[in-house]
């Protein structure tokens, strides 16, 4: 035998479209910064904005995969000023974006970027 119904309830739906990916803006890929100082290399990272969002997650790392950060920020802005010293060699950067309902966008497409500071590589 099967029973009554049950009472109607209410449900609301809220349909938030997934954030998109951000796209990388500046420095360009593959670029090379040259600092005179050991003390102070501080970096730019820019990319466009991502609608809805309402932070960024930016990471810098020594390998592709990002299994090695040097640096993991949040920025409330598409931009973020890196004044972390950075290693001198190649890195790697990408940025996420985060918005309400604890959506957050895959990560971009990786750049690289060269620095030559006159700090030693990291592991050295």
């Amino acid at each position: 035998p099967l029973s009554t119904f049950s009472d109607n309830g209410n449900m609301n739906y809220i349909l938030k479209v997934p954030l998109t990916n951000p796209v990388l803006a500046e420095p360009a890929n593959d670029i090379t910064l040259y600092y005179q100082k050991r003390e102070a290399s501080y970096v730019w990272l820019e990319w466009n904005p991502v609608k809805e969002a309402t932070s960024y997650i930016v990471e810098v790392a020594l390998d592709k995969d990002f299994n090695q950060k040097v640096m993991s920020a949040e920025s409330p802005t598409p931009h973020y000023l890196v004044k972390e010293n950075l290693p001198s060699g190649k890195l790697y950067w990408r940025v996420r974006a985060a918005g309400d309902f604890q959506r957050m966008s895959w990560w971009s497409d990786p750049r690289e970027m060269n620095i030559y500071s006159g700090r030693a590589p990291a592991g050295q």
